[in-house]
């Protein structure tokens, strides 16, 4: 399956919060996670792929992404936004990892070869950002958003840990023994590893086989990189 994105040299990429714009691509072989937040909050820009590129901060607290400097990029009003060398907008996360794992060198495998393994990390990436972070950790993590009674902000992070918890579990058996979801690193481990990162702060307890995962994907050299320098 190609993403026919190839032709795209360079890559703008605005995010919440994020920091060294201007910066040129990382030298390892990972997708990684943009400055921002010590790569908690949002998706990720190019690593593995290698295009040049620059990120514009996107100030969340102060509404940014709903000004119309933002929305001319992105009309739906969210982060993060990709805009191509050709001048493509892409959004969403799983769309934007597409991309980028498809702008990768194809030895790297941050995209499966067959359909059935192609399906797989789909579902799996869908659980993890339809399910443990929009259903769960959102819900956790800010229910004023939805609410401003007190009452109901408590149901809503009761319901959100209750879906973070029954995820977790699934996303468990998918890792089994494996070192990461898929057997070989890929965009799904990308996504897990800002969500997982969530769970102590909000005080939920991983699993000792996802607390282990979550160590490993902190381990690689991307993720130390931007550690250090965030």
């Amino acid at each position: 399956m190609s993403s026919g994105a190839g032709s795209a040299g360079s890559a703008r990429v605005s995010g919440a919060h994020a920091q060294q714009a201007g910066k040129g691509p990382p030298q390892d072989d990972d997708i990684v996670p943009h400055a921002g937040e010590l790569f908690r909050r949002h998706p990720l820009v190019a690593g593995g792929s290698r295009p040049p590129y620059t990120i514009t901060p996107v100030n969340l607290k102060a509404q940014d992404h709903k000004k119309p400097e933002f929305l001319r990029i992105n009309p739906k009003g969210k982060v993060p936004a990709l805009v191509t060398e050709r001048g493509d907008v892409l959004t969403e996360f799983p769309a934007i990892c597409y991309w980028l794992a498809n702008m990768a060198p194809a030895e790297r495998k941050l995209w499966p070869d067959t359909l059935i393994e192609q399906t797989h990390t789909l579902s799996t990436l869908d659980l993890i950002v339809a399910t443990l972070h929009m259903r769960g950790f959102t819900l956790v993590r800010v229910p004023q958003r939805f609410h401003s009674d007190p009452g109901a902000q408590e149901a809503l992070s009761a319901f959100g840990r209750s879906e973070v918890t029954a995820g977790l579990d699934v996303l468990d058996r998918i890792l089994g023994e494996q070192d990461y979801l898929a057997g070989n690193f890929g965009i799904a481990d990308c996504a897990a590893f800002y969500c997982l990162a969530w769970a102590e702060p909000t005080g939920i307890a991983l699993s000792p086989r996802l607390a282990a995962y979550l160590h490993r994907l902190r381990a690689r050299p991307a993720a130390q990189r931007i550690r250090a320098s965030a």
